[in-house]
């Protein structure tokens, strides 16, 4: 299927929203004072972030008496949420945390945990199981791969009728470790079959997704809500829903956490890492910085910050991608970004140089490596406080996991 054409207006200037400064000023303040900073300018109004007032005086924010006690007040009641909001509960596979101090470490899971109840509306991640399990599905593409012990088909029921159809692949000599991995728009299972035979061969447990409404997830031309017929036919449909107060966002990322429960609570593994190709990408980064559990993400050719973007490549993005949507008013790329990295955590994006596609690093490699260098900077430089890295495949015009891709996916995940 192709991805749809977009019917959400875009401004012809792309930025990230007004809120958001360069992050430049962290030359001025204390390693994250730019990332509190930019906080306190996004939280005027209903969506100020869960930020205790000295937290935010500690890392050189300027801020006002009013909007702190609202803060202190959020928090304490996040704090108090079943769950415990503040800190994010879930269940299994998490990160160590390293023994001493990480810069941000007091920032960012205030951060998350808003992040969480703007996307699912609840203090914590879904963790439903499957709606419907088939264990030891046949399938011609596979089933002679001496590389797969079993494949099992699940199936996530969600909002407005749609559904998730996901795949479970148990490798033949396990290692303990699961790598979700994304398809991108329009993209069926067979496009990614190298790649999941390849990291099967690893000895990892894969998950594989697809994004809403594409591939195996089908469109409902004929849905309803709340009595009114709302088409859901591509991304661009899901505007009407977002308009009249529907939350639409958690449609992407809730398989994700729920598979992620399932693999935990059936296999032996302890690790958990994500890939994700284009739009599978963009999904990688949103899971990543929504679920501590996932230890390693590797977003290829999916997310690039919106300054980053022009119109005249054709690589603004999708509906989820944009801007307007709610949830870049608490965090830019840039925040999601350092929340998939930190302590125990680390993301590696790979981009191709000349993608024919979208997200094309041509003419803007230095400005993305000079995100790469601020946001490697706020993490203190200290590995076990997380790591951000870029990588570019060379002269690649193909929108594609390239063999060198791979390779760096697999150093990645044994790191």
């Amino acid at each position: 299927m192709k991805p749809v054409q977009r019917s959400v207006p875009r401004a012809s200037a792309v930025q990230d929203p007004p809120c958001y400064a360069p992050p430049m000023r962290a030359t001025r303040l204390r390693r994250w004072g730019w990332l509190a900073a930019l906080l306190v300018a996004c939280g005027r109004g209903d969506d100020a972030p869960d930020l205790a007032a000295a937290d935010l005086v500690a890392a050189g924010a300027p801020v006002n008496a009013p909007e702190h006690a609202r803060w202190t007040a959020d928090a304490s009641r996040a704090a108090e949420a079943p769950g415990d909001a503040g800190t994010l509960a879930v269940s299994g596979g998490s990160p160590p945390i390293p023994p001493h101090t990480c810069p941000g470490e007091d920032v960012l899971p205030a951060l998350r945990a808003r992040l969480v109840l703007e996307v699912f509306r609840a203090p914590t991640l879904p963790d439903a199981p499957p709606d419907a399990v088939e264990v030891g599905v046949s399938a011609a593409a596979f089933d002679a791969w001496t590389e797969l012990a079993r494949a099992d088909e699940l199936l996530f029921a969600m909002d407005y009728g749609t559904s998730s159809t996901a795949l479970l692949l148990h490798p033949a000599a396990p290692r303990g470790e699961l790598v979700v991995y994304h398809l991108g728009h329009g993209q069926g299972f067979g496009a990614a079959l190298p790649i999941l035979r390849d990291l099967l061969g690893r000895g990892l447990h894969v998950v594989v997704l697809a994004m809403p409404l594409t591939g195996p997830n089908p469109e409902l031309p004929e849905a309803t809500v709340e009595g009114a017929p709302v088409p859901l036919r591509g991304h661009d449909s899901f505007a009407a829903l977002e308009a009249a107060g529907h939350p639409v966002m958690h449609l992407f990322v809730e398989p994700v956490h729920r598979a992620i429960r399932h693999a935990l609570a059936v296999t032996d593994v302890a690790t958990v890492h994500m890939v994700g190709l284009s739009g599978g990408g963009w999904t990688t980064v949103l899971a990543a910085a929504l679920d501590p559990r996932i230890r390693t993400s590797v977003p290829i050719a999916g997310a690039l910050p919106l300054d980053l973007r022009e119109e005249a490549r054709g690589d603004l993005g999708d509906f989820e991608q944009l801007g307007e949507r709610p949830l870049y008013r608490l965090a830019g790329y840039r925040e999601l970004y350092l929340l998939a990295s930190g302590p125990g955590r680390a993301q590696l994006q790979i981009f191709n140089e000349r993608d024919e596609c979208c997200f094309s690093v041509e003419g803007r490699e230095d400005a993305l490596r000079a995100m790469e260098r601020e946001l490697r900077t706020a993490l203190g430089g200290d590995p076990a406080c997380g790591d951000f890295r870029v990588h570019v495949v060379r002269d690649q015009v193909e929108h594609a996991v390239t063999e060198e891709a791979l390779e760096l996916v697999a150093a990645a995940l044994a790191r």
